[in-house]
């Protein structure tokens, strides 16, 4: 495991507390607190991009001030990534759940809080096998995701139970990547918001589902064995 250089340490916690603090409430005020928020680091990097561009001119890659100046350019980048994850969520509009149904929503990003987008995202059952009739979807440019069941009605019915299902993930080489560790929280009528992160969307956890597989790459011949 790497180890990550912590330089102005002090900032970055106050920006930590600054998101939460704006993490409960959506109104439009909210959003361009944070958006602000945004581009106050986003001229801070800039800063520190020039100064350590200029310290390298001077003294040379490897001087202790150059790399505490790069450090904290990292810094500054991870805390904008946090900023822009947390607009993200801010302005994410939730989808209405119907009664008898519910939806699962949110954004897959990687450890850096980078978009992952073109991932299968669909329902599995305590035996990560494929449940077809939630359907699947796919994230987008922006890692969003959205799966919306609608029930069967305008009502629930009162001894309905809620199925045990995990949301899990394809990645676009047709592979498993991802499987939640416990089931999601579900309740009808209600919108689930579930953020995924991923250290590796090359990562493999087992042979895909014949079915999830073709859904996932629909323009390619999944092989089948020889009838004998």
């Amino acid at each position: 495991m790497s180890e990550t250089t912590t330089t102005n340490t002090a900032s970055e916690e106050n920006v930590a507390k600054q998101l939460k603090s704006l993490g409960g409430s959506a109104d439009s005020a909210v959003t361009q607190r944070t958006q602000t928020l945004g581009l106050v680091h986003q001229a801070r990097l800039s800063r520190a991009n020039r100064t350590a561009a200029s310290l390298t001119a001077q003294f040379g890659a490897d001087d202790p001030r150059v790399v505490e100046a790069q450090a904290r350019v990292t810094v500054t980048k991870a805390t904008i990534a946090k900023i822009s994850a947390s607009n993200q969520n801010l302005s994410m509009p939730v989808a209405q759940a119907s009664p008898s149904g519910w939806v699962i929503q949110g954004y897959v990003r990687d450890i850096n809080l980078n978009p992952l987008p073109k991932l299968t995202v669909y329902l599995a059952d305590s035996n990560t096998m494929f449940q077809s009739e939630y359907g699947i979807n796919y994230t987008d440019d922006s890692g969003y995701y959205s799966i919306e069941y609608a029930g069967t009605g305008d009502k629930a019915d009162p001894d309905a139970k809620v199925p045990t299902l995990y949301v899990a993930l394809i990645n676009p080489r047709g592979n498993p990547a991802y499987i939640t560790p416990k089931p999601v929280s579900l309740s009808f009528g209600a919108t689930t918001v579930l953020d995924i992160s991923l250290t590796s969307v090359d990562q493999t956890i087992g042979d895909p589902d014949k079915q999830i597989r073709q859904l996932a790459l629909p323009n390619e011949q999944v092989a089948t064995a020889p009838s004998t």
